[in-house]
């Protein structure tokens, strides 16, 4: 079969399960033959060999039972770089990338005035600890908490990608930190335990998507462990839906925090005083 070939008939297979059935097939296509899509369009008269199609028909099926598309090709995207990903850990979203554009934008002063310390909270793959890292540059440390010791172990990987150093402690959202941070950084799970999800969704881990009756179960938790703590960050990035977010002002500002800004799902606060 040829490329040509085999992209039409896989993308009319991915019809019913993807938004992009022929971006899907074209990427499977190119890590397994590794070569770029514009390649395969440059070559599509070539011949696919037996044993590469027997690889793409595995890929192919486990896209069309719905697994993200990330977990199958085992990486993803985000802020122009690319990371590793596995199924322990939330696939991260473009809408995301509002959190790197929030911290850069507020973080000016922070940055003037020497080191930073961020503190990646339910930090899952470490994406955005690093990306925030990486984009305010410095002297920028970024530390990732999660409860799942399985994830800290593809986070440590992917700041190794790009020479981040940090620490990786296992945690229940604040409970273990011991130092102080300049920002905390937390892109909680915040669904509804009854809101409507899409079937790729579902194959992500349940842990990494509620939040809650109303999604902000966990955010709660953070911000009265905020309080307990005889520091203060000066900057807190959080993400949740924009209609929970007028009920995570008023949670955060019950802890001592006000909203400086919002961007789409991101929200920023920073100390009321």
């Amino acid at each position: 079969m040829t490329i040509r070939e085999w992209l039409t008939l896989t993308a009319g297979i991915l019809e019913s399960s993807s938004d992009t059935p022929a971006l899907d097939a074209e990427l499977l296509l190119a890590d397994e033959l590794v070569k770029s899509r514009s390649w395969l369009f440059a070559h599509d008269d070539e011949e696919i060999s037996a044993d590469k199609q027997n690889n793409l028909e595995l890929k192919v099926e486990r896209r069309r039972a719905n697994e993200p598309l990330a977990y199958i090709r085992e990486k993803v995207e985000f802020f122009g770089r690319k990371y590793s990903i596995n199924n322990h850990v939330l696939v991260p979203r473009p809408e995301s990338e509002a959190l790197i554009e929030l911290g850069t934008k507020l973080s000016k002063d922070i940055v003037a005035a020497g080191q930073i310390k961020i503190a990646d909270i339910g930090s899952g793959s470490g994406v955005l600890g690093i990306t925030l890292a990486l984009e305010l540059g410095g002297d920028t440390r970024p530390d990732f908490y999660d409860v799942d010791g399985n994830t800290l172990i593809l986070a440590e990987k992917n700041a190794q990608l790009y020479g981040v150093r940090g620490k990786y402690i296992q945690s229940d959202l604040l409970e273990a930190i011991a130092v102080p941070y300049d920002i905390i950084l937390a892109n909680l799970p915040y669904v509804p335990n009854d809101f409507p999800i899409n079937l790729a969704a579902k194959n992500e881990p349940t842990l990494a998507l509620y939040g809650g009756a109303d999604g902000l179960d966990l955010y709660r938790r953070m911000f009265d462990q905020l309080k307990s703590f005889d520091w203060i960050p000066q900057l807190v990035l959080v993400e949740t839906l924009p209609f929970q977010h007028r009920d995570l002002e008023k949670i955060a500002l019950s802890s001592g925090f006000k909203l400086i800004e919002t961007i789409d799902l991101a929200q920023a606060y920073s100390p009321k005083g």
